[in-house]
């Protein structure tokens, strides 16, 4: 999560009214002169790379055809310790001990299919690796197995799934964006192991199972935007690291739809413009997603009152940028706390929201964390707030 999309961590609170500042002093300017590098999508501008027509499910159909989705998180992405203190520990933990650690309960098909029921018709599963891996970099079979459960549980109810590589980057991860880490070669090679082997464990899996390559990436400084075009190009070329993958990869995964994200999975117009759509071997096959907990102050519980100006200026941003230039485009995460803000000034928020993303084909899915953010109960599975969920599908 990050602060115009995310909220993990208290450290983040601080970097909030520079951030909005950034947004909402950009949004009136931002115009179509920002053209995204891209030899991706397949339009065939580089030379070396042989491209194919859409085969199957495309990227723009993948986002049309979603309703409103909902994140499975704090669960398959929570870790019992930081990457650094558990490198010094070399623990490979099972897979029950980490997807407890943060006080939700095991996945359950009976949560899958409440989550169904409530109307919602895609499922993000953030999943964190590395204290299931060897010092090899081999992912723990057992791991693997449940990670595949979860992702039946969802499939089996019909419903579209994306996985990706989660708190292996961010603030208490190992992988950063970095143009001065030192260890950046070392980082890059494990992110490509770990892609390899998740894209063969998953590799005869249908078209509703999607790959995203990571979440919220940083820099060792934790800069959550404003970042410079080194930093960027560090991502774009992750984000390529993982197309390249994936696509050499057998079964269906060199025509499986794919999900990128920008810097910090940010919405500010600064890292938007230096994303790069990687060089793709298919056509129509990318989807962009950033995260937007916009505005943070509301969000965030801090305040109980919003400007739709705020959602209006990023949302503007992304159709410039993107959208309007043929570019598919999700909300990986949005939400709200529910600490000072009362029900009904939630729901007239989140109806805002998703009525002026439907306004420019981009499709939410709600960070559902089982604390906080919660909106579904995941000890009784039942829903929350069920005059929210309801809104938000009429609005969605």
């Amino acid at each position: 999560m990050y602060k115009i999309t995310s909220m993990k961590t208290k450290s983040r609170n601080a970097c909030c009214l520079s951030l909005c500042l950034l947004i909402a002093l950009s949004c009136d300017s931002c115009s179509s002169s920002y053209e995204v590098p891209s030899m991706g999508q397949g339009d065939g501008s580089s030379s070396s790379v042989s491209v194919s027509q859409t085969t199957g499910l495309s990227a723009t159909d993948f986002v049309s055809n979603i309703k409103l989705g909902w994140n499975l998180g704090n669960t398959l992405d929570a870790y019992p310790k930081i990457y650094t203190e558990w490198e010094k520990e070399g623990t490979i933990y099972s897979p029950s001990v980490t997807e407890k650690c943060w006080g939700n309960p095991l996945t359950t098909e009976a949560l899958i299919d409440t989550v169904k029921a409530s109307g919602f018709n895609a499922i993000r599963v953030p999943v964190t690796w590395y204290e299931h891996m060897d010092s090899n970099n081999q992912i723990d079979a057992s791991w693997l197995e449940r990670v595949k459960e979860v992702v039946d549980y969802v499939l089996n109810a019909d419903l579209t799934c994306i996985i990706n590589v989660h708190h292996d980057t961010g603030t208490k991860g190992w992988l950063f964006a970095d143009p001065n880490d030192e260890d950046f070669i070392k980082e890059e090679s494990k992110f490509k192991k770990i892609w390899i082997q998740i894209a063969d464990y998953f590799k005869d899996y249908s078209e509703k199972l999607l790959f995203e390559g990571m979440n919220e990436i940083l820099n060792k400084s934790s800069t959550w935007a404003g970042v410079n075009k080194a930093t960027c190009d560090i991502v774009n070329q992750l984000n390529q690291d993982f197309v390249n993958i994936v696509r050499k990869s057998t079964g269906n995964n060199p025509t499986r739809v794919l999900v990128l994200n920008t810097y910090a999975a940010s919405a500010a117009k600064s890292e938007m413009a230096n994303f790069v759509f990687p060089t793709d071997t298919m056509k129509n096959k990318l989807v962009l997603s950033v995260h937007a907990y916009t505005p943070y102050s509301f969000c965030s519980g801090e305040t109980d009152t919003y400007k739709e100006s705020d959602i209006d200026g990023f949302m503007s941003n992304l159709n410039n940028i993107f959208i309007a230039k043929g570019y598919p485009v999700i909300i990986g995460e949005f939400g709200v706390k529910g600490s000072k803000s009362s029900l009904d000034k939630k729901t007239e928020w989140a109806t805002y929201y998703l009525k002026k993303a439907k306004t420019y084909g981009i499709k939410c899915y709600w960070w559902d964390d089982g604390g906080s953010y919660k909106i579904i109960n995941r000890h009784n599975n039942t829903e929350l707030y069920p005059t929210l969920i309801d809104s938000m599908m009429l609005a969605a």
